[in-house]
């Protein structure tokens, strides 16, 4: 948390009173928001470098604003799982594996892994039942 710039910082002790100020502005002026980000993101998209800044910079503002970790952070975890999903340890795409309850990070899977767990709803029964089924033996 060390490397968060001021607005990072601010942005997380203020969350909740900075989304409803932005969501009241943007609903009474969506016309105005919607022409802003347009003109603003063709002036982006003609400077390749500043645009490939800024998608890295969206990706730590995500990580941050989510998940509470840096881009440097998610890094390091890719690093000590080696680059593979933690769950079939194939190595592809990883995301981020979190409790929704508890928003707890549990670490790092591939997108397929991630949804199969998001659909059982990180309900231990379900995987526990899932588990037991697969290791019936179908004749």
């Amino acid at each position: 948390m060390d490397n968060l710039t001021y607005n990072q910082r601010y942005y997380l002790a203020h969350k909740s009173e900075w989304k409803e100020k932005t969501s009241k502005y943007r609903n009474t002026n969506p016309e105005k928001v919607r022409s802003c980000k347009a003109k603003w993101y063709r002036r982006l998209k003609d400077d390749p470098i500043r645009h490939a800044k800024f998608k890295r910079q969206c990706s730590n503002n995500r990580l941050v604003r989510k998940f509470g970790i840096t881009i440097e952070q998610f890094n390091e975890m890719y690093k000590i799982q080696n680059g593979v999903c933690k769950l079939c340890g194939k190595k592809k795409k990883l995301v981020i594996d979190h409790c929704h309850k508890t928003n707890v990070i549990r670490g790092l899977l591939c997108r397929a892994c991630n949804g199969f767990l998001g659909m059982l709803g990180d309900d231990e029964s379900a995987i526990k039942k899932l588990e037991i089924y697969l290791g019936t033996k179908n004749a």
